[in-house]
């Protein structure tokens, strides 16, 4: 609310400017170069908001279409402002506690759908702030937007595939064909251990007595 009532109309102003149109000299030497257009930003959305549907979707994951909007719609908001945050006083602010209060109240009892949100409302929003970062020190180093823009596209898609190979192959798969770890982490990873408590199996703490009282 302090973003919008104060700075509102300066951030509206800085939008709309072109690099040739800025008075700092960096901007100026930067506007020599060809800037990214609004259609690689918006072409890689779309797939990753279409296979964003189709992963909640596929699979059982509990989380609805409307609250995988909500979550992008919570990051959306709060770029802004948290960065402006984070730009004057080097302090971020997490949004971790806002999307579980939010998608618990929301959807309560499902634990996979509330990561799910907590990941998409949170990481989006934090990820994109440091993609500023790195744009904003390319700016200073005078290397070129496209460029600059494909690094931080390749270095995504590396480490995603990197980390994807690791976990789903090597951690799981590799070589008990699914059954490495299986009297090991699996008992402890947090996926089986909440069935074995009193609450899964809907006992008592203590036993009541034949007569019926303590």
């Amino acid at each position: 609310m302090h973003t919008l009532l104060f700075f509102r109309k300066e951030i509206w102003r800085q939008s709309r400017l072109s690099m040739s149109d800025q008075l700092d000299i960096h901007a100026r030497l930067m506007s020599r170069y060809k800037q990214v257009p609004d259609w690689w930003y918006l072409l890689i959305f779309v797939i990753t908001f279409t296979i964003g549907i189709i992963t909640i979707e596929v699979w059982n994951t509990e989380l609805p279409v409307w609250a995988f909007c909500l979550a992008l719609a919570i990051a959306l908001v709060y770029a802004v402002p948290i960065g402006m945050i984070v730009a004057i006083t080097n302090q971020p602010i997490g949004l971790n506690v806002i999307t579980e209060l939010i998608i618990g109240y929301a959807l309560p009892g499902r634990p996979i759908a509330m990561m799910m949100f907590k990941t998409w409302g949170f990481m989006s929003m934090y990820q994109s702030l440091i993609f500023a970062s790195d744009l904003k020190l390319s700016h200073y180093m005078k290397v070129p937007p496209r460029t600059m823009f494909c690094d931080v596209l390749s270095a995504a898609l590396d480490s995603g595939l990197g980390l994807s190979i690791v976990l789903i192959f090597f951690t799981l798969q590799y070589p008990g064909n699914g059954s490495i770890g299986l009297n090991t982490i699996h008992k402890w990873w947090g996926n089986t251990v909440y069935k074995n408590t009193a609450d899964a199996q809907a006992l008592p703490l203590l036993p009541v007595p034949a007569s019926g009282t303590f």
